[in-house]
């Protein structure tokens, strides 16, 4: 009997798929796995940006850095806007008193405390700097912006410790000016950025005004006070002629010798001695310039030539000292 024919085995078949298909899927995952991977990036990115572009800490930094690039214009427009419109307006909140020589921006600025408020729109940031070869701190408190940049990120702005106020005094001392701007008396104190500022006047012929440096530090009101110098000489040629009117009038015979600074009551005739010289001061005196003050009266007295009552003199020197045709001239005041 034949064995029964059988008919090979048809191999497994599946889904057809067109040759060349496998390769182009592959390509396709892979370029949906690398725009996944470049959008986790930005997303990585864009947070990364928020954490510190766009944080108060990012808001003070880019405010000292103004500072150090001496550009008022960026630093002022980094602080709120209420908080420059509650300061009265200042010449010195300008770009020129930055610029100018007399000025000195923070250095080594380092915040060591940040915090944010739970519903992240209020911060508050310590600061540390230096000026003036010292280390000053400060706080700044920052309110985050209602609009927002890139349609994204809010950034921040400046409520309080960017400002300080600075009052010059030197009455009398000539034009007066803080970092090459003129002030007058009236100006008071006077909001500036934070840095060192310096303070000079114009003296006059007799006398001279030392530049003071002064500090502006976060939050603070500082006074540059101008102390007049007598110019060399002054006081001495001053007082040479203080004792050449005493010595004169000393050796006047009348009861009130005219100009002079003792008298007794009338006499035909005197003879002065002085007893006891006066103590005195050649000195600059706010609103007067320079005047000559006496601390201790002196002592003279009269003696008529024939021998009769003998009379006291207690008297001063005060006077004034000014520049006459180029010359110290002392004139006592009667």
């Amino acid at each position: 009997m034949n064995a029964a024919r059988q008919r090979p085995a048809r191999p497994a078949t599946g889904p057809f798929v067109p040759a060349g298909s496998t390769g182009a899927s592959r390509r396709r995952l892979r370029i949906t796995g690398a725009v996944l991977a470049a959008g986790v990036l930005a997303l990585v990115a864009l947070s990364g940006m928020r954490s510190w572009w766009y944080s108060p800490g990012a808001a003070v930094d880019a405010f000292f850095g103004a500072l150090a690039d001496r550009d008022a214009t960026a630093a002022l427009a980094l602080l709120d806007r209420q908080d420059r419109h509650d300061r009265r307006p200042s010449p010195l909140l300008a770009n020129g008193p930055l610029r100018d020589k007399g000025y000195e921006p923070p250095s080594q600025v380092s915040i060591t405390k940040l915090t944010t408020d739970a519903g992240g729109e209020q911060a508050s940031a310590a600061v540390r700097f230096r000026v003036g070869g010292r280390e000053h701190t400060g706080t700044f408190q920052l309110r985050r912006n209602e609009k927002s940049s890139l349609l994204l990120f809010h950034g921040w702005r400046i409520t309080s410790g960017g400002l300080a106020s600075v009052r010059v005094s030197g009455q009398g001392l000539g034009e007066v000016s803080v970092n090459g701007v003129a002030l007058s008396d009236e100006d008071g104190d006077l909001p500036v950025l934070l840095g060192g500022y310096t303070a000079r006047a114009a003296g006059g012929p007799l006398f001279d005004a030392p530049a003071v440096k002064v500090t502006a530090a976060a939050g603070a009101d500082t006074t540059a006070e101008l102390k007049p110098v007598l110019k060399a000489g002054v006081a001495e040629e001053a007082s040479r002629q203080v004792e050449a009117l005493i010595a004169e009038c000393a050796r006047s015979t009348e009861a009130e010798p005219p100009g002079c600074p003792f008298r007794v009551s009338r006499q035909p005739s005197v003879s002065w001695v002085i007893t006891v010289k006066p103590q005195y001061t050649v000195q600059f005196e706010p609103g007067r310039g320079v005047v000559v003050w006496t601390s201790h009266d002196g002592t003279a007295t009269a003696s008529p030539p024939s021998g009769g009552r003998t009379q006291t003199s207690r008297f001063g020197v005060n006077g004034t000292v000014e520049n006459i045709d180029g010359k110290v001239t002392y004139q006592y005041a009667k």
